[in-house]
């Protein structure tokens, strides 16, 4: 009963905020198609709710000066606006008409190669690092020197069954190779796609849900210094034959605030689209909920089957937090369970995963909570998913 009163009480400081994030697509102050002979075809949309600003290309999220210079790029070449309310965004006075939509994506591709590397893993998960145009590429190898170097010194201080081991590295010339433990069974999302063979039932998920928790809550609280991971995803989840989760890929890893009195780092937004947290990616203020928020994200992932956007579904299906907390919040629950997971969980199990999930995922980073209580909400479901199967 204290559980429950814990997860209705903080659900329902959540719910509101999560509600403004259901209706941004009612918010929009920008949201348009784009056309001509050079531009082909491309949706562009600017969200704002409260001052917490998205910026869209074709379903991407892009920082502002990636939208920017779209819309300078589409200006520059006489491309036509059309179906957004207002006429003037980025210093631009757009020119507005009506006419319908066909396909191509010209302007855009060409804009992406040169502001980003997109990394299509599995050829589905779409990773998009800006490349830094201005550096030397002295400058630049010197940053990606800072960079191995930060992970080598974070994985030499952590130790936990949850976490990948650092074997050894080598870091001579131009060569730089970190050696870890191996860790046989592939990873996370490879098993959510069924590429392993036989499909995740719902106790694995719960297990690797609890263990990946367990690993979060270390780094944040435990290791010798506080750890925020930044790139938490399916992907850098790794599983041993007995489907015992490790988390891996430190490459992003930071340390966290060294002051007591000091509550965030300031730092550029890096991470993966689609598991970042909103307030880092608005305030460039970076806090152990920011791991918090990505955990949310993936839990969502590992119940659903779907990666954080789904580009192939529906409007209304493509972000896929938006659309399972529209299902939570309509009673929906079992609609939506992984359809490959063929196996039928107890209703308030699955309320009470899913509750915890969009808290997590929660817009503001004050009403998400700690990875501590997360994984003390996440055993106290286990017992009562343990209850519920003994009952039959």
């Amino acid at each position: 009963m204290e559980f429950s009163s814990i997860i209705f009480l903080r659900m329902a400081a959540v719910v509101f905020s999560l509600l403004l994030l259901v209706q941004l697509p009612r918010t929009l102050a920008f949201d348009l198609g784009i056309q001509s002979k050079v531009c082909g075809t491309d949706h562009v949309a600017y969200l704002n709710s409260h001052g917490y600003e998205l910026f869209y290309i074709n379903g991407d999220v892009v920082d502002k000066d990636v939208f920017c210079k779209a819309l300078k790029v589409y200006y520059a070449n006489n491309c036509v606006f059309e179906g957004h309310p207002g006429s003037n965004y980025c210093g631009l006075n757009l020119p507005l008409v009506e006419l319908p939509a066909n396909a191509g994506r010209k302007i855009l591709r060409r804009l992406i190669q040169e502001e980003s590397t997109i990394d299509n893993l599995n050829n589905h998960e779409r990773e998009i690092k800006h490349r830094k145009s201005a550096l030397s590429p002295k400058e630049l190898f010197e940053n990606l020197k800072t960079e191995f170097r930060s992970e080598v010194e974070l994985l030499a201080k952590i130790d936990h069954r949850n976490l990948v081991k650092l074997l050894g590295y080598v870091d001579k010339g131009n060569e730089r190779l970190i050696i870890t433990e191996f860790v046989p069974n592939g990873t996370l999302r490879e098993h959510l796609d069924g590429q392993r063979g036989k499909i995740l039932d719902f106790n694995q998920r719960l297990e690797i849900s609890i263990d990946v928790a367990h690993a979060l809550t270390y780094l944040h609280l435990y290791a010798e210094k506080q750890i925020i991971h930044r790139d938490v995803k399916s992907s850098n989840i790794l599983l041993t034959e007995s489907f015992r989760a490790k988390v891996a890929d430190f490459g992003f890893a930071r340390l966290g605030p060294v002051d007591a009195e000091q509550t965030h780092i300031s730092t550029k937004v890096k991470g993966t689209v689609g598991y970042l947290d909103p307030e880092y990616m608005r305030t460039y203020q970076l806090t152990p909920k920011s791991d918090v928020y990505s955990f949310g994200i993936l839990l969502i992932e590992i119940l659903t089957g779907r990666r954080p956007v789904e580009l192939r579904k529906s409007t209304d299906e493509k972000v896929t937090l938006r659309w399972a907390f529209k299902k939570y919040n309509e009673g929906n629950v079992v609609e939506l369970v992984d359809p490959l997971m063929e196996e039928v969980v107890d209703t308030e199990i699955l309320n009470k995963m899913f509750g915890l999930a969009i808290q997590c995922a929660a817009p503001i980073r004050s009403d998400r909570p700690d990875m501590k209580s997360v994984g003390e909400q996440l055993w106290g479901i286990r017992m009562d998913y343990v209850k519920s199967v003994k009952r039959g």
